[in-house]
């Protein structure tokens, strides 16, 4: 029986463990996109800056810090529609 109850918590730490890896992924794209943006701004790429922030919230709707970095985006390029 403590066999059984180890190798489910085994199993569940693994699997905790994965989701907090899936999170940390998404959170360096959602960074780096942001930075590519950034970049692009300091550029005077004002439309690609645009194009990545809307992928960033495509990529990850369901990610606050999307649609913080495309609200940032928008506001550092003056974009009305923010």
């Amino acid at each position: 029986m403590l066999a059984v109850v180890a190798a489910g918590i085994a199993s569940l730490v693994g699997v905790k463990s994965q989701q907090a890896a899936i999170e940390a992924q998404s959170e360096q794209s959602i960074s780096v996109r942001f930075a590519d943006a950034l970049l692009a701004i300091s550029e005077n790429q004002r439309d690609l800056a645009i194009q990545i922030g809307n992928s960033i919230v495509e990529a990850y709707p369901n990610r606050s810090n999307s649609y913080l970095s495309r609200g940032s985006i928008d506001q550092l390029v003056g974009d009305g529609d923010a």
